[in-house]
């Protein structure tokens, strides 16, 4: 016990023990000792709880902000990897270790700190559809065979990485993304490039702004947006969604 622990606490419990003394003392009880701890422990009881310290880096985010977007993927660390080696983003801790241990993992997006994340939870560990079904591919009026097939989030992923056709096609699936914006596209579009990723776009849309769409492993569609972009440098002009729109019309396709 140091002399200034001593010190800043004497009062404290001075004042304690004597009220504790006192209360012994009028009670006459016949354990006197069990009857001295016993008040010390209710007065202790009865402090009011000490405030937490404070967070030296609490949280915060400003109201109305989307701060982060929650993806189902196959592997959380290959979507890391990709997110991190082409997109700009930055892996970050995941500080919750309930969460961490599920296999969860975390990045940041372009813009630094407090900038928006994307989260990736793996795909197996929670309850998925458990039915069987499929598509009746040789039209014989039932499924069938090998048509009948486990209905499950990868079954499914099949069917959307079908119809995109390798990035070439604009399909109902690509509407649903989150989409954040950054310097300049080009760097983006030249890593892909070299990397031999599949992409769509660049699209050019009617105010000026350079959109592209990645499909972050596992078929999760995300858009990438700037005013920026050299498309001398990239050898790919942005199309405008006028030419777009025109390739993306509903047909019929065979998904086997």
């Amino acid at each position: 016990m140091s002399r200034e622990w001593l010190a800043e606490h004497r009062p404290t419990c001075e004042r304690a023990l004597a009220l504790a003394l006192t209360e012994t003392i009028k009670a006459k009880p016949a354990d006197p000792i069990g009857s001295l701890i016993a008040s010390l422990q209710r007065q202790r009881q009865q402090q009011p709880a000490a405030p937490p310290p404070p967070q030296e880096h609490a949280w915060t985010r400003p109201s109305g902000q989307i701060h982060k977007m929650t993806l189902a993927v196959s592997k959380p660390a290959e979507s890391v990897a990709f997110c991190v080696d082409h997109l700009g983003c930055v892996e970050v801790p995941v500080p919750d270790r309930h969460l961490a241990e599920r296999g969860i993992a975390w990045v940041r997006l372009p813009g630094g700190e407090g900038a928006g994340e994307l989260h990736f939870i793996p795909a197996h560990i929670d309850q998925d559809l458990g039915v069987r079904g499929g598509i009746d591919l040789n039209n014989d009026g039932m499924v069938s065979g090998e048509e009948l097939v486990p209905i499950t989030q990868a079954w499914f992923k099949t069917l959307i990485d079908a119809l995109d056709e390798n990035m070439k096609t604009w399909t109902v699936f690509m509407n649903t993304h989150c989409a954040w914006c950054v310097d300049d596209l080009t760097p983006v579009v030249l890593s892909l490039q070299k990397a031999g990723v599949p992409f769509f776009g660049p699209t050019l849309r009617a105010d000026g702004v350079r959109q592209l769409y990645v499909e972050v492993p596992t078929h999760h569609y995300v858009e990438i947006d700037s005013n920026a972009y050299d498309e001398s440098a990239t050898g790919i002009a942005a199309r405008p969604w006028s030419e777009v729109a025109a390739t993306a019309q509903p047909q019929e396709r065979d998904l086997c």
